[in-house]
């Protein structure tokens, strides 16, 4: 068996507990006063979406690479497949279409959230109609659609129909909450 040594510092403390202080002079004692009844719950209001804007964050990631790709496939399309006339130069104008329509999008879609105003979401979600649209040309219009084509846009029309989603839901929440 162990034995414990104690140091002569230990064994000399005292435990004894310390005496409560008396009052200040001139302060009342306020734990016997009555506390007044807790604030009502303020009315419910609307906050940021964060999911919102991861998926706003990652979409904007995601359309770099999907133009950069989709621009590259374009290119190679061109150069080796047979399009009929003006087919190609359609497809390959609706890839600029969609560079200038995204990038303002996305900023509304994000302002909204952040501002907590419906307005900027709302042109978000239209604008949002006219892209789910491209991509869907994409997917199935196209004069030939390669399995990267496929990929690429199936891809993308996720994030918007995410994108959509969340937004008209937030846009929704602003006006519950006013």
């Amino acid at each position: 068996m162990r034995t414990r040594v104690h140091s002569r510092r230990a064994r000399s403390r005292s435990f004894a507990p310390t005496p409560p202080r008396p009052p200040r002079a001139g302060c009342a004692d306020i734990s016997s006063a009555p506390r007044p009844p807790p604030p009502p719950h303020p009315p419910r209001s609307a906050a940021p979406s964060l999911a919102l804007e991861i998926v706003l964050y990652f979409g904007k990631l995601w359309d770099v690479v999907f133009w950069i790709l989709t621009f590259l496939v374009m290119c190679w399309k061109g150069y080796n497949l047979p399009y009929p006339d003006d087919a190609y130069e359609m497809e390959f104008a609706y890839l600029f279409v969609y560079l200038l329509i995204e990038p303002p999008r996305l900023f509304l879609g994000s302002k909204g959230n952040k501002t907590l105003t419906s307005g900027p979401l709302y042109a978000s979600v239209l604008l949002g109609a006219y892209v789910i649209f491209m991509h869907a040309y994409y997917v199935a219009g196209q004069t030939f659609i390669t399995r990267c084509d496929y990929a690429l846009n199936v891809v993308s029309l996720a994030f918007v129909a995410a994108q959509v989603a969340l937004s008209v839901a937030q846009a929704a929440e602003f006006g519950r909450s006013r």
